[in-house]
């Protein structure tokens, strides 16, 4: 098919709470908001396995059963930016009724934190629509999605990420198609089973923004971790949950709801985009690297970067060279790259040879972007 055109960008309407539809993925990218580190896979960035849902401390201050993220439509992201849009970190309470046959009728509360896009060429996300993209491991509808990079990144998980993708989609029998036990990893594992005993299937769900619970608040993204990838797993992205005490006051609310998006409303799981680049059906798309720092580190005219155009990495891992690649920098020539040029991670769906050297313009005719 011929690709989608650019969506008009209407005018904010700021939702405060409502209705909103939802759909599942997990792509395994970076996604939006920079929640996320550097794999090793290539210097690509990789899903904190910590998105994952997990069970809310008994008691809490929302009643919910368990707390997550989600890559959120452009309306709640914001208009201004495909990448750190202004509703990044945002935390939603999503109150939502089983609405699988058979099942048993129960209504369930989630809290979500904003952590991806869903990229407007989703239909389901696109104009003012509000919609809630769910990351959960192993329900990613692959044919749907925008940035699925799991074989690639976790090859171990292969069997997992793939073990729930057909699920309420080749069968209406809601035991069929779904086997979390595939996962290797207990997080992925937990996260996949918390999800599954929703009986969720893409229902309609009613939402308000909500102070961020201390589990969801320590979830680091991009500028909690510096304006950069971290290098390695960085503390509670493998997991959230350990003996810290649950739901402490948090001092500063996330910000007040905003615009995000995920994907389009899929015949069953994730949105055919994004990280989040646009993830995303799974929306969430691959982030667009926006330079950071001034050049730093390395002397000369050259530096360390993380995205192939910006001096953007300094401290012990820019002081030279060996240092930088040891990092899984790259030693740039300072301006190399040209103003206009593309940053690694950044689009180029729409120009293909615009990345920054050594980066190579990657992707499906859709969704495109510089690696």
């Amino acid at each position: 098919p011929a690709p989608l055109p650019a969506p008009t960008t209407p005018a904010p309407i700021n939702p405060s709470a409502g209705s909103a539809t939802t759909t599942r993925y997990w792509d395994c990218s970076g996604g939006a908001c920079g929640c996320a580190y550097l794999s090793g896979k290539d210097g690509q960035p990789a899903h904190c396995h910590s998105n994952a849902m997990f069970a809310a401390p008994a008691g809490n201050q929302h009643g919910a059963a368990f707390y997550g993220t989600a890559a959120v439509s452009q309306v709640l992201f914001g208009y201004d930016s495909q990448w750190l849009g202004s509703g990044c970190g945002t935390c939603y309470k999503l109150t939502g009724t089983s609405n699988i046959p058979g099942a048993p009728t129960t209504t369930t509360t989630v809290v979500l934190k904003a952590a991806n896009l869903c990229p407007p060429q989703n239909p389901a996300c696109s104009g003012d629509k509000v919609h809630f993209d769910i990351a959960v491991p192993g329900f990613d509808v692959t044919q749907y999605s925008f940035a699925h990079v799991c074989p690639s990144l976790e090859p171990a998980e292969d069997a997992g990420f793939s073990s729930c993708e057909s699920w309420m989609l080749n069968s209406q029998d809601p035991t069929q198609n779904c086997d979390c036990s595939a996962f290797n990893s207990p997080v992925l594992e937990a996260g996949c089973s918390n999800f599954l005993s929703l009986h969720w299937n893409n229902p309609s769900v009613q939402y308000e923004p909500v102070e961020c619970p201390f589990e969801l608040e320590r979830l680091n993204c991009w500028e909690e971790n510096g304006n950069q990838y971290p290098f390695g797993v960085p503390d509670f992205c493998e997991s959230n949950v350990d003996g810290s005490p649950t739901n402490p006051p948090v001092a500063n609310p996330t910000n007040a709801p905003v615009p995000a998006p995920t994907k389009a409303p899929v015949p069953a799981p994730t949105p055919a985009p994004v990280p989040t680049q646009a993830p995303v059906p799974a929306p969430t798309n691959a982030p667009v690297l926006s330079p950071t720092n001034a050049p730093v580190g390395g002397g000369g005219s050259f530096c360390c970067s993380n995205n192939y155009k910006d001096c953007n990495v300094d401290g012990w891992c820019g002081e030279n060279q060996s240092r930088c690649e040891g990092c899984n920098g790259k030693w740039i020539k300072e301006g190399h790259c040209p103003s206009n040029g593309i940053a690694k991670f950044g689009e180029c769906t729409n120009n293909v040879n615009g990345c920054c050297a050594p980066a190579t313009c990657q992707g499906s005719q859709h969704y495109k972007q510089c690696m």
